[in-house]
């Protein structure tokens, strides 16, 4: 049977060659990796110089000059920021927390999306709709949401989540700042950074090409 990655040696071999030394190849995950180097070597006749290839996570790695940290000492991090905000909270009651928020924190920089607008204390609804120009569809959600939440004399659990969600852009901030100072960051601000230092153009990639292959979703 011809898989994708046979297809993928085929292709790559027709547009440059036997001599992949320069070229670059990224996959979802290492095992797909590992499986298009087998595929790779059984073709050749001869010895050639294998392409260089990495996981996704592995080539942001490559390319960035900052360091991926530990999730808990990360989360340690995050609880000395969060502290300024809610000095009376403990590490173990912060904890659960601080690990869904550092979670969202990475999805949020890995989308590229704008951490202070979205992270922003927003007071009414009418806010939503014009700073975000969100899609009906969307916005009957925030509604819903805003009704449970707001419409009526806010209970602990509303209340608990206003008094947070208003520190969130503030805590996202300065968190971002305190460990890009020790230069010890998680996977999407790493990528991020390396994301805006490819547009400006003040990091270049050894490679003369790069392919991205078997990413159902981008």
């Amino acid at each position: 049977m011809n898989t994708f990655l046979d297809k993928l040696v085929d292709d790559l071999l027709t547009r440059h060659g036997e001599d992949l030394s320069r070229l670059c190849i990224v996959f979802p995950t290492r095992r797909a990796g590992l499986y298009f180097k087998k595929r790779y070597s059984a073709r050749l006749e001869t010895p050639a110089w294998s392409p260089s290839v990495f996981s996704i996570e592995d080539f942001v790695q490559n390319l960035s000059a900052m360091r991926a940290g530990d999730d808990l000492d990360l989360i340690f991090e995050l609880y000395r920021v969060y502290r300024k905000y809610f000095p009376a909270e403990s590490f173990d009651k912060f904890y659960p927390w601080g690990v869904i928020l550092l979670r969202d924190f990475n999805e949020v920089d890995s989308a590229l999306a704008d951490g202070k607008k979205l992270f922003a204390a927003i007071s009414d609804i009418k806010e939503v709709d014009d700073l975000f120009e969100l899609a009906e569809e969307d916005m009957d959600r925030i509604r819903q949401f805003w009704k449970i939440y707001f419409d009526k004399d806010p209970g602990v659990l509303r209340k608990a989540f206003h008094d947070n969600w208003k520190h969130l852009q503030d805590i996202y901030v300065e968190f971002i700042s305190v460990i890009s100072e020790k230069n010890s960051v998680y996977e999407g601000l790493m990528a991020r950074r390396l994301s805006e230092g490819l547009t400006r153009g003040t990091v270049t990639s050894p490679f003369t090409h790069h392919v991205f292959a078997g990413f159902y979703s981008l």
